[in-house]
């Protein structure tokens, strides 16, 4: 597995007070971004406060080859700050950032503050690559957030969502992380 390196996120240089965002015209502002004048200073998430380590699909087609620059881009043209998930998995397993840990991200409508997002690319079939990627970036969250619980998007009764189209507690438990 390949973890592409943290100096940059996104072409950018990963320090908050570096890393700034234009305004938020409300009209753009949904129920994925934090409602505020600015994004110069986001939210950053507490540790103690993450319950979840919730697993996503992008929604795709299988074999579309997208990366997290490309979720970026999508995400942008929604409306929303970048980025939604703090780890992509793409279809030949490597593991990319997108927002840091430290920052609330933009996944999962009423719970951004005490989770953290993996999304794998993909809609329905997920390659071992990235089902070994996804083991690895769990196992590792599950050592900083022990008490978080594993779910998937669709575990959730604020969404309608059926992603990431698999029982993620039960590949949890089959994998020895919950």
């Amino acid at each position: 597995m390949v973890i592409n390196p943290v100096k940059t996120w996104l072409g950018c240089t990963v320090f908050a007070e570096r890393l700034t965002y234009g305004k938020i015209l409300p009209e753009a502002a949904d129920h994925h971004t934090e409602k505020r004048a600015s994004m110069s200073h986001p939210s950053l998430l507490d540790r103690q406060d993450i319950r979840y380590l919730v697993v996503h699909c992008s929604d795709t087609p299988d074999d579309d080859l997208l990366t997290a620059r490309d979720i970026h881009a999508m995400h942008l043209g929604f409306g929303w700050d970048g980025v939604g998930y703090h780890r992509v998995i793409t279809r030949d397993g490597v593991i990319e950032h997108g927002r840091p840990e430290y920052w609330v991200g933009a996944h999962v409508y009423g719970h951004n503050t005490e989770s953290l997002g993996v999304c794998l690319i993909g809609r329905n079939v997920f390659t071992s690559a990235q089902m070994a990627a996804l083991h690895e970036v769990i196992s590792g969250w599950k050592v900083t957030y022990p008490q978080a619980q594993i779910c998937g998007h669709c575990d959730f009764d604020n969404t309608e969502k059926t992603c990431p189209n698999f029982d993620v507690r039960a590949w949890a438990r089959e994998q020895g992380l919950a």
